[in-house]
Formats: structure tokens, sequence, C-alpha cells
């Protein structure tokens, strides 16, 4: 396996995270939510986390945390990550951009590692 999905995944999630907000801004976080998903599916098993320097796993850690949506009541059907996105203060907004920047980056830098 190489970093060559989450990379792209993940540069996905950035894209969706930077300006205009075409989809609103709770619509380009769950936008973003979605990529981090797919690209962070599997990333932590025992295959790879070896792979990944403590500074990925954080960023992965406070991103997932971000993601989370067992508390979330989806009242209208909008989606969970919409309501979840809606409900994330201005700095945690701002926190998932960064880990998902630096993510992103790291990722990038990674991409071509054989695991």
């Amino acid at each position: 396996m190489r970093f060559t999905y989450p990379a792209e995944k993940l540069n996905e999630a950035r894209a969706c995270l930077m300006l205009p907000h075409l989809e609103g801004e709770e619509g380009s976080i769950a936008n973003a939510f979605h990529a981090c998903h797919l690209g962070l599916k599997g990333i932590e098993t025992e295959e790879v986390s070896p792979f990944l320097d403590e500074s990925a796993k954080d960023w992965i850690k406070v991103i997932q945390g971000m993601m989370n949506t067992e508390k979330v009541e989806d009242e209208k059907g909008e989606g969970a990550w919409i309501v979840k996105a809606r409900s994330l203060s201005v700095e945690e907004r701002l926190q998932l951009s960064r880990c998902v920047d630096e993510l992103a980056s790291w990722f990038d830098m990674h991409e071509d590692d054989d695991v």
C-alpha cells in the first residue's frame, strides 16, 4: 500500500475547506468530512499505523474526533455531518482546517512510501 489514496482524499478535503464555500460553510465542512472519512479508512490498522509519525497520528485523532457524530441528532434529515459542522465553534473550524492541511501535506510528502 502507498499513501497515494489518503493524499488524494486529504487534498480533496483541504480544497473543500478553502474559500469560496459554494454550498455554504457547513456543506463544505461536511464534504471535507466525507473526503477525510474515505482517505482515513483503514489508516490505523496494525499494518499502516507503524508508518505514521506522532504528528500524523495526532492530526488523525483530531479530525476523527471532529467527524464523530455519535451524539448528533439530525432531526431535519439534513445529514449528521451537516449538523456536526454547524455545531463547530470558530476555533474548532480553524483547528480542523489546520489539521487537514498539515495531514494532507504529510501524506503528500510520504505519498510514495511503501507501507
